[in-house]
């Protein structure tokens, strides 16, 4: 009998991605989707939770074949990743006019990532603060488990290294093995990988055009292909939300979710504030916020709902 009602709660999945599709077909837009995706999910989450109950034989079955598609799309997500910053961290090198524009840009850039990082980190401490955050309160499912179990011991083997032995670990000694991600500084590791090739190629500019000439034309070729993949994956966005919101909510307790939706409140909140700084940051350089509001709205639309950087600036 768990049988019947495991497969009859895929049937209802299958029924509600083919809503989706549908919505697709008639031309409504990547948000409306997205937010159906969610709002279905939620749904659908707790009317497993209400008539099966937290930790049933039918609920566990059910969101096994739920993980196909929640977690198989966040997977096709990791998928892309080093292959996207590989190259767009050289062809953003080797399109450069001007190579004594490098050092400059690089300055601005990880002057900007650090500051606005320590920010963030503070208004992060803050937000929790404000909303009594404790994160042993809020409960999480299986796959957040098991990568925070991840994490815990990527942290101890960081915390036995030493200052020097940390930095040495950035510098990449086997780029295929870091390009599987098997080290925890591995996409750091990539991005260096992937500064040196751009600076090789802008060297390679001087002394033979023709040749780095080829090369850019293929890196170009292979990005707008890395790009048409992320655009593919991202359709996906979703099903996938359907699927994860739905395990989620049905694996997790009512106060459980109570909690989590708290915690959405102060994310949300540590946001706007970030939010606003970027505003303030945008006037003291001398650029009118509002105009800036105005034109990056859609690009921040679609950040929103599709929760994908690599998306976004596709």
């Amino acid at each position: 009998m768990n049988t019947f009602y495991i497969i009859l709660n895929v049937v209802v999945l299958i029924a509600l991605i083919g809503l989706l599709i549908r919505m697709q077909q008639k031309h409504y837009s990547f948000s409306k989707r997205v937010f159906t995706g969610l709002g279905l999910g939620i749904l659908l989450g707790v009317i497993l939770q209400a008539v099966y109950g937290t930790g049933s034989d039918v609920l566990s079955g059910t969101i096994g074949w739920y993980n196909i598609v929640g977690s198989g799309y966040v997977q096709l997500l990791m998928m892309i990743v080093v292959p996207l910053v590989m190259v767009s961290i050289i062809q953003s090198i080797i399109n450069l006019e001007k190579t004594s524009d490098l050092g400059k840009m690089s300055t601005w850039i990880i002057g900007s990532l650090v500051s606005t990082a320590m920010a963030a980190a503070l208004v992060g401490v803050g937000s929790a603060a404000v909303f009594d955050l404790n994160a042993g309160e809020i409960e999480s499912g299986q796959a957040e488990q098991e990568r925070g179990s991840v994490l815990e011991s990527t942290l101890g083997d960081i915390e036995d290294e030493s200052m020097p032995e940390r930095i040495l670990s950035f510098v990449p000694s086997n780029i295929f093995q870091d390009m599987t991600q098997d080290r925890p500084t591995s996409v750091i590791a990539v991005v260096i990988f992937s500064m040196i090739v751009g600076i090789a190629v802008l060297g390679l500019r001087r002394k033979n055009p023709e040749e780095a000439e080829r090369f850019t034309k293929g890196v170009n070729t292979v990005f707008s292909v890395v790009m048409r993949i992320v655009t593919l994956i991202l359709r996906l966005t979703p099903f996938g939300i359907l699927a994860l919101i739905s395990t989620t909510v049905a694996s997790t307790e009512m106060a459980g979710i109570l909690q989590l939706g708290k915690f959405v409140i102060a994310s949300y909140a540590a946001l706007l504030v970030m939010f606003l700084i970027h505003l303030v940051l945008i006037g003291v350089f001398g650029l009118n916020p509002m105009t800036y509001l105005k034109k990056v709205l859609p690009v921040l639309s679609f950040a929103f709902t599709s929760r994908s950087s690599a998306g976004t600036i596709h």
